[in-house]
């Protein structure tokens, strides 16, 4: 790995599907955090998947929010909150994400 992701101290992991498609995660979330002890580890998830919170003690952080562009059936377009993680994804000063996903979804 590169110097610059050894020092990376705040990463944002990125999983906004269904809470299957989270724990699958689970095994590389721990892997982030087992890279570092000073690391912490924020998960980005939907609601659903934000479910798993208290499973994973790998992570240090849950934050959820469903995205517009994913299916969700009691969605409703919100401009505001999409602005407002916008405004907390910038707060929070992220060293590196990883965004997980599916090849169907690509």
């Amino acid at each position: 790995m590169s110097a610059a992701w050894d020092r990376a101290r705040r990463i944002l992991c990125v999983r906004l599907d269904n809470l299957g498609d989270v724990l699958m995660t689970t095994p590389a979330l721990r892997a982030l955090k087992d890279g570092s002890s000073e690391r912490r580890l924020t998960l980005l998830t939907s609601g659903t998947g934000a479910a798993l919170a208290g499973h994973l003690p790998m992570v240090d952080d849950v934050w959820a929010y469903d995205a517009p562009w994913v299916r969700h059936p009691d969605r409703r377009g919100d401009p505001v909150a999409d602005l407002d993680m916008i405004d907390r994804l910038l707060a929070a000063r992220f060293d590196a994400a990883v965004i997980f996903t599916v090849y169907s979804q690509n």
